[in-house]
């Protein structure tokens, strides 16, 4: 698993949506983890923050997709927090991710009929983006990670990695 993530230290880490949202609840306030519905309800802990913040940190390039960021939006709505706080760090911090376009054209292709009634556009927008910089994609979605695997991406499902005490420390 480590191979995986030196080989691409500096090309970059995509991040799922789900993943993305545990980030920024955990760095806004660790607290809001097991209280906000849209983290408790997939069994995130503090813990599980901690491994993903040291893990991401470990990265020069986070990468991003226009469809995680809607998605992330959408899901980060009706937060028991201070909204606008919440977002003003949101956006500071997505200032500093790179973002790759994937048109609709690319995901609407007959190649990927298949799949999108799977996995949605958000997951097809990943499975485009990811081989266009050899970025390693981060998720707990186990269907996406068969598909960015079955589409020769590099991708680690977290729940593989939540055991690793070299990602928890600091």
């Amino acid at each position: 698993m480590d191979i995986i993530i030196q080989s691409r230290l500096h090309r970059g880490l995509l991040v799922d949506t789900n993943l993305l949202l545990l980030l920024f609840v955990g760095s806004h306030d660790q607290t809001l983890i097991e209280r906000f519905k849209r983290t408790r309800n997939r069994g995130y802990t503090a813990d599980d923050f901690v491994l993903l913040r040291n893990l991401v940190g470990r990265f020069s390039r986070i990468v991003t997709t226009p469809h995680i960021l809607a998605e992330l939006s959408n899901l980060s709505m009706h937060m028991p927090t201070d909204m606008g706080r919440y977002f003003a760090c949101l956006a500071r911090a997505l200032g500093t991710f790179r973002e790759e376009q994937v048109p609709k054209d690319d995901l609407l292709s007959p190649k990927w009929r298949h799949v999108l009634p799977r996995i949605g556009f958000t997951d097809l927008s990943i499975i485009e983006a990811a081989p266009r910089g050899d970025y390693l994609v981060l998720t707990d979605d186990c269907e996406a990670a068969n598909c960015l695997y079955k589409a020769r991406c590099a991708v680690i499902n977290i729940n593989h990695i939540r055991g690793c005490l070299w990602l928890r420390k600091g």
